[in-house]
């Protein structure tokens, strides 16, 4: 077939950007055109894997946004704002690779995410009952302010499609975005997320809750959910009427973006909820998208731990949650007294974390280089790390934050590859017997082994490109 030009954008953030980068990899040998339209801070990553990039700027919400009460700041970039954007929303030096605010990627990507997450640790400290008691009137507007900052990805992405053109869109968010929704371009939406907000008839999204579990307990959960996020639905509600989207729903899911043509989530099918309940329609999963280490600058154990005694451990709570610096430190101390070796992804306030002898770390770290080498991975459950742990036949402890951390925990417990320790709540014999418990456990370890091989066995990776190639074709469903 021809090639097809093709272009990604995702949400500010760290998993969104390199899920998009993983679909692409996977299209870039068949002789596709790939362009990424997104925020400074990720041109040297999409460069570096030779796609070309196209640089937008996304503003994020005010200091002095007031999102309930005072819509004028909801959402995206202000043409009447000085703000070094033209009218499309594309940066105009940058197409070519000219100058960029800022070529740090780490620095520059998701600063009101992270602002948001320092924001809300004290009300994710609580179990997950409890939470609902601090979700007042100050945290309505908090995430009434959270779904501006993904709706900002709209206007700027609506001018890169009048000016790029595309055969076909993929996109990573959050959120609506209205200049998709309205497009004649075939769009596909990738979902990078637990995929449990895409079923019906299962436990809450975000709540952790057993899928055999009581659902008397799930209706209680939603229906307070509910109630709390009126306040955030009808801000949303208005915000998407402004650009001419009308939603019909009483209790719509925002967070899910679905596509009339295709929608792919990249989810390994034994972790997959389509062996409870249906997989809905235009819906099609990937067992994995996984990056391949770097054979030219292969990762080696630090010289500090080659000879020191024990199993070989990695410990990441994603680049938000290591902002909590309170409880990077209460569990790296706890790992200090384990008698094994520990690899340390320490995130942007690295300089005030301390390692024990038997650690070696950094700022960022080689996720897809240090995972072979590892025995146990201990996570906050994001898919990504998730997804890339099971494919090289890691087990993991989740330490669940927030979103959809929970379910991906609770998942991983009822399939046996792996347990679940309370993040905030744990004593340290908890922690430390559950790395022994699994290092010691065989059938944990055979048990991954085989789905390692079914995850590199899988056919997911050439169907999926059959089937974005066929949506930009057909211009609608190939299911």
């Amino acid at each position: 077939m021809q090639p097809l030009k093709i272009l990604f954008s995702a949400l500010n953030s760290q998993g969104h950007v390199n899920a998009c980068i993983a679909i692409a990899e996977l299209l870039a040998p068949r002789g596709h055109e790939i362009t990424f339209a997104v925020t400074s801070g990720w041109k040297e990553l999409i460069e570096k894997h030779n796609f070309k990039y196209i640089e937008i700027v996304v503003n994020e919400p005010d200091d002095d946004f007031d999102s309930d009460y005072n819509d004028e700041k909801n959402g995206v970039n202000g043409s009447d704002d000085n703000n070094n954007t033209n009218t499309n929303g594309v940066n105009g030096h940058s197409e070519n690779g000219g100058d960029t605010k800022n070529n740090d990627v780490k620095d520059k990507k998701a600063t009101f995410l992270i602002d948001y997450i320092s924001t809300m640790f004290a009300e994710l400290r609580h179990k997950t009952w409890d939470r609902f008691k601090y979700f007042d009137e100050k945290w309505a507007k908090l995430n009434c302010k959270l779904f501006a900052f993904f709706g900002a990805l709209d206007e700027p992405l609506a001018g890169v499609l009048d000016s790029v053109k595309p055969d076909l869109v993929i996109v990573d968010t959050l959120f609506w975005l209205p200049c998709l929704m309205k497009t004649t371009i075939p769009w596909i939406s990738l979902w990078s997320c637990n995929p449990l907000l895409i079923y019906d008839d299962l436990p809450p999204f975000g709540s952790g809750f057993p899928t055999r579990g009581p659902r008397s307990e799930w209706e209680e959960f939603d229906s307070i959910n509910s109630e709390k996020y009126r306040p955030v639905y009808e801000h949303n509600r208005r915000w998407l009427a402004k650009r001419g989207i009308t939603v019909t729903e009483e209790k719509p899911k925002y967070h899910l973006l679905e596509s009339p043509f295709l929608n792919i989530y990249n989810y390994p099918e034994i972790l997959d909820y389509s062996d409870i309940c249906k997989k809905p329609e235009r819906w099609f999963r990937v067992d994995s998208a996984v990056r391949e280490p770097d054979e030219k600058n292969p990762f080696k154990v630090p010289e500090n731990l080659v000879n020191k005694p024990g199993k070989l451990i990695y410990f990441s709570l994603g680049s938000m949650a290591s902002i909590d610096l309170e409880l990077m430190k209460r569990v790296l101390a706890c790992l200090a007294k384990a008698p094994h070796r520990f690899i340390v992804s320490k995130g942007p306030l690295h300089e005030q974390i301390d390692l024990a002898d038997n650690m070696w770390g950094d700022r960022y770290v080689n996720q897809i280089g240090i995972l072979p080498h590892v025995d146990l991975v201990i996570t906050h459950g994001g898919n990504n790390t998730l997804t890339e742990s099971l494919y090289f036949g890691k087990p993991v402890i989740v330490m669940p934050i927030c979103f959809d951390q929970h379910d991906n925990a609770q998942r991983i417990v009822e399939k046996g590859l792996g347990l679940r320790v309370e993040t905030y709540h744990f004593q340290d014999h908890e922690l430390l017997e559950a790395i022994e418990k699994i290092l010691n456990d065989d059938e944990i370890y055979g048990k991954l082994a085989d789905v390692k091989a079914q995850l590199r066995a899988s056919s997911t990776r050439d169907q999926v490109c059959q089937l974005i190639e066929q949506t930009a074709v057909l211009k609608r469903c190939p299911l």
